[in-house]
C-alpha cells in the first residue's frame, strides 16, 4: 500500500503485507477512514493522510461488501445478512462491526507534556523493581500512537 500526499507525483511505502495482498479498499469522506481487506480477510484500517495502520479484525465471507454510510458507519452486506456497524458510542468507529477492539489499557500513572496546542506526549511510570512479567501494562506501545 502507496501514499501519495502530493496528487500522485510522489509516493512513499504505508504498507507491505508480503504475501497477503489487499483485494479491495473502502472509505468514508465523512470521518476519513480508509479500510483495506486483504485476500486473506483481515481487515485493517487507517486514517485519510496517515502513515500507520491497524489491524481491527476479520471477515470469513466468501461474498459480501463494505460500504459507509452517511454519518460514517461501516456497515458489512452478504448475500443472507446485513451487519450495521454498531451502537452510537462507536459513531464513525469501524471496529464496531469486526470484532472487539484490543484492549488498550495500562496500568500505570502517566504525566503528560504539553508540545504544541495540539499535540502532547504521555510519559509512563514504570517502576525499576516492576516484575518482567506485568511490565507490558505499564508501557505504551505502537497501538497507542495517535489515540
Amino acid at each position: 500500500v502507496w501514499l501519495s500526499n502530493d496528487g500522485g507525483n510522489t509516493f512513499e511505502l504505508l504498507a507491505d503485507f508480503h504475501d497477503d495482498i489487499i483485494k479491495n479498499t473502502y472509505h468514508s469522506f465523512y470521518t476519513s477512514d480508509i479500510t483495506f481487506v486483504s485476500q486473506s480477510g483481515k481487515i485493517y484500517l487507517t486514517k485519510a493522510g496517515l502513515g500507520r495502520y491497524s489491524k481491527i479484525g476479520s471477515i470469513s465471507d466468501k461474498i459480501f461488501t463494505l460500504y459507509y454510510d452517511h454519518m460514517g458507519f461501516i456497515h458489512k452486506l452478504t448475500p443472507d445478512h446485513f451487519e450495521a456497524g454498531g451502537s452510537p458510542e462507536n459513531f464513525g468507529n469501524s471496529k464496531g462491526s469486526f470484532g472487539k477492539a484490543p484492549d488498550m489499557g495500562f496500568e500505570t500513572a502517566l504525566a503528560p507534556q504539553f508540545i504544541t496546542l495540539n499535540e502532547m506526549i504521555f510519559y509512563a511510570y514504570v517502576p525499576e523493581s516492576e516484575p518482567e512479567e506485568s511490565i507490558y501494562t505499564k508501557k505504551f506501545s505502537n497501538m497507542h500512537f495517535g489515540q
